[in-house]
């Protein structure tokens, strides 16, 4: 089971190419985390109002 989520996750999981996975990732953690933190599963889904059960689908 996947705790944290990656640009390439987030590209599976939205059908996101590399560029716009990586400017949500920036968006997320410019929100959520201090640099060089991970994003969690559970706060990608808080701020893209996904459930956590159907991001793990993915993992």
């Amino acid at each position: 089971m996947w705790v944290v989520i990656t640009t390439k996750g987030i590209q599976n999981i939205l059908g996101k190419d590399d560029g716009s996975a990586r400017e949500l990732m920036q968006k997320l953690c410019a929100i959520k985390k201090a640099p060089g933190q991970y994003v969690t599963v559970t706060e990608f889904c808080e701020l893209t109002g996904l459930t956590e059960d159907d991001v793990r689908e993915f993992f």
